[in-house]
């Protein structure tokens, strides 16, 4: 019978009458954020940008394993290099570099090593494993392992745990009785089947990849298998260290990898054109400030800006040519100018409404511009070369507000992506394609994702944001925002414990097919939670409609209740005809003729 351990009070147990314990390394005491051993080499080509070296490395673990005399034989790092093409040699070290920074230890089985310790006992480790005994210590004391009193790697002896001798070579050095070893890990063979065979007590971790997930299934037609691979990995290591709720789990699946891909290339982009301050415009900028100041190593000075498209209208009547600006601007001064209170009218009508009115208007703009100058000051921006970052635009809005504000200091927009290009303007875009109306549910959930759990703003009044009223979809959008920032948050935290010095930088293709291939296969429960979630399309932040049209699910749920009504018919059918049949014959063949 197979013995695993998921509680440290069961572990508990598995102790009486144990002397040692002793773990596996990696996938039980450490985690590698790789699905496969591979995607550590091709983390290495694409970062140092060394082409063809993730085919070279693996190959020259084989020719160093047949030459010790077969593939089954234990090799060591330096024979691997030995084997390698004269142009990668210098790859060793930063091959060791790259194992110390992202292997990061279990949280789960780090529990039941500091439970060994507490009860008193000796603990080792048996690994199989190129690299040296020395390293992979300096790794375990790295992450908090500094106890292990031994180590038992196959590089330095030549033998594996599969063969059963690196398990006798342990019990004969410390000379202890087999029955007092207790050993765990996660190869059923290797660790549990083969310390058994060796007279040794063993029980099995379950591994952090062998979680289910239908998130891991969505990356499997992913093009980019690498950046796939930590995105798995890190889906895997969220769902076996801690319990989420719904929306923490969307987050942390859909919104983490956007912003952390998203701020990530802000990071690098700021860096290549000396960008010395960022303006994280409202409402989306509130987590991608959360996320930068999170992963950013040189951190530019920044500041949370409200710049939405209201303003430009009241600061500059600024209606961007399009009706429903130039209406909402109609409602705000309607006081000012009783005209605009007339109705129905043509867009031509109504902007030569406001061409003849506009000279009225004038000290309104300045009011409120006047307002806002005071609000900027307070705010001590003291960047010479300014970037804003925003998410998704279609005319650039928030960059035209910012430009008139900020003049020549403001250099660079940052967009997730784009509803149409300009050349006015220097911008950025994560996502470089440019998006059609048919991409709105796409870029709808990309909004819902990247935003702030804050109400619609009406205006600034004494350096300080003066709110609209919650309407009922503003209040469960900003109770369920407050969940996803958590997920969000999580993720890129994560990212940051595996890749703080090596980043993985991760692409909007892959991030945007994640993205939509969620849209393609919601579940039942993803059409329940987001049927609930309406969000404001009008700048005045009043016309509510739903994120996502649901209805295509109801017409396919009743398409599928006719085939199966179809399919029942045609099965009675059939049995009616083969129960006839059968019992025809049987008449037939008793009836004398």
């Amino acid at each position: 019978m197979i013995s695993y351990i998921n509680s440290k009070k069961a572990f508990y147990k598995e102790l009486e009458d144990i002397e040692v314990v002793s773990f596996d390394i990696f996938d039980t005491l450490l985690i590698r954020p790789y699905k496969k051993p591979v995607d550590l080499f091709k983390h290495i080509e694409t970062y140092y940008k060394v082409p063809g070296f993730s085919n070279a490395r693996t190959c020259a673990e084989i020719r160093a394993r047949i030459k010790a005399g077969g593939l089954d034989k234990e090799t060591s790092l330096d024979e691997i290099y030995e084997s390698i093409l004269p142009e990668y040699t210098h790859l060793k070290e930063t091959e060791k570099n790259f194992e110390k920074n992202v292997l990061k230890r279990n949280p789960l089985v780090f529990e039941l090593y500091e439970a060994a310790i507490n009860y008193g006992k000796k603990v080792i480790a048996i690994s199989d494993m190129y690299l040296p005994k020395e390293f992979l210590r300096e790794i375990l004391n790295i992450n908090g392992y500094t106890k292990i009193s031994q180590i038992y790697v196959s590089s330095e002896y030549k033998q594996n745990k599969d063969s059963k001798i690196l398990y006798k070579i342990a019990i004969e050095d410390l000379k202890t009785p087999p029955e007092k070893f207790l050993h765990i890990g996660d190869n059923l063979i290797a660790d549990f089947y083969r310390a058994k065979d060796c007279g040794m007590k063993s029980v099995l971790i379950p591994k952090i990849s062998d979680e289910k997930s239908i998130w891991k299934k969505r990356l499997r037609k992913c093009k980019n298998s690498f950046e796939s691979s930590i995105l798995e990995t890190l889906f895997d290591y969220n769902q076996a260290c801690r319990k989420q709720t719904y929306w923490k789990e969307f987050g942390y699946h859909l919104g983490g990898p956007l912003a952390v891909g998203y701020v990530d290339k802000i990071i690098e982009i700021s860096k290549r054109n000396q960008i010395d301050y960022l303006l994280f415009v409202s409402r989306d900028g509130y987590v991608l400030q959360k996320v930068y100041e999170l992963l950013a190593e040189d951190l530019l000075g920044n500041k949370y800006i409200y710049a939405p498209r209201i303003l430009n209208l009241k600061c500059f009547l600024d209606y961007r040519n399009a009706k429903g600006y130039l209406e909402e601007l109609f409602r705000l001064t309607s006081d000012i100018v009783p005209d605009f209170n007339l109705k129905h009218l043509s867009f031509t009508d109504e902007i030569k409404l406001f061409e003849k009115n506009k000279e009225h208007l004038k000290s309104f703009a300045q009011k409120n511009l006047d307002e806002y100058l005071k609000y900027i000051e307070s705010l001590n921006i003291n960047g010479s070369r300014i970037a804003s970052v925003d998410m998704t635009t279609g005319t650039y809005s928030s960059l035209y507000f910012l430009k008139k504000i900020f003049k020549d200091k403001l250099l660079l927009g940052f967009f997730s992506c784009a509803f149409s290009n300009t050349t006015e303007f220097l911008v950025s875009l994560y996502n470089e394609n440019i998006f059609s109306e048919s991409d709105t549910p796409l870029i709808n959930l990309t909004e819902f994702l990247i935003t702030a759990p804050e109400a619609p703003l009406e205006g600034i009044k004494d350096c300080k944001p003066v709110y609209k009223g919650l309407s009922r979809y503003d209040q469960i959008r900003i109770d369920v925002y407050k969940e996803i920032m958590e997920g969000i948050l999580e993720f890129a935290q994560d990212y940051k414990t595996f890749f703080s010095k090596y980043r993985v930088n991760l692409s909007s293709e892959t991030v945007f097919f994640l993205l939509q291939e969620f849209m393609n296969t919601m579940t039942y429960q993803d059409r329940k939670k987001l049927k609930t979630i309406y969000h404001a399309k009008d700048i005045q932040s009043s016309a509510y409609s739903p994120l996502f049209k649901i209805s295509t699910f109801k017409i396919t749920l009743k398409k599928l209740g006719k085939v199966l009504i179809e399919i029942k018919t045609n099965i009675k059918r059939k049995l009616k005809y083969y129960i006839y049949n059968y019992t025809n014959k049987r008449f037939t063949k008793g009836k004398k003729v």
